[in-house]
């Protein structure tokens, strides 16, 4: 393995492999952006915003702002997340959910990628918000969708609860995440 492409693969194909925690400490750690980085694509964004849009710039703006926050979806350095965050903002909802799937599926940094999602509360995100739920989802997940705010991503913790054997009620549940709001 030596490139990105093919650490993603080995990762598809061998979700089990004896090289797995291998492939995805490097890809992580080729998928971080560094600050000059972070502000040569916030150039491109402005000057050449479908070169911005290619999978690869997208993917590694998701995970490092995923990486902004904690396990909790709290902004850990929110100063770097804001930017990041007004950065992701200016995509449109299929270059989101094609880079979001992407990044999860070769689980990166799966839980933080969905909470940026939401937080960022791109209108036409939430199906595929709802089928990443449904096959990589858990429990606190689900309460996450279903008190975010959006009906369509409730309507998805709805779906996973039932599939999943539990009952919704209310009472105090999980309010990590807010669509839309950072």
């Amino acid at each position: 393995m030596d490139s990105f492409e093919s650490y993603g693969d080995y990762i598809k194909s061998n979700p089990l492999g004896a090289h797995v925690g291998e492939a995805r400490a490097k890809i992580a750690k080729s998928y971080t952006l560094d600050d000059h980085e972070v502000e040569q694509l916030a150039r491109l964004q402005k000057d050449n915003p479908i070169e911005a849009k290619r999978a690869l710039y997208v993917d590694k703006l998701i995970f490092t702002a995923a990486a902004c926050l904690d396990m909790q979806a709290n902004w850990v350095y929110p100063v770097k997340g804001r930017k990041l965050y007004d950065m992701l903002k200016k995509y449109d909802s299929q270059t989101l959910g094609d880079s979001m799937t992407r990044v999860v599926l070769i689980h990166i940094d799966r839980l933080r990628v969905l909470f940026l999602i939401v937080k960022l509360g791109i209108s036409g995100t939430q199906s595929t918000l709802n089928s990443l739920l449904m096959r990589y989802g858990d429990k606190g997940m689900a309460e996450d969708f279903l008190n975010s705010g959006s009906g369509e991503l409730h309507s998805g913790g709805s779906d996973w609860a039932r599939a999943h054997g539990y009952r919704i009620r209310s009472g105090p549940g999980s309010h990590r995440v807010g669509w839309g709001r950072f």
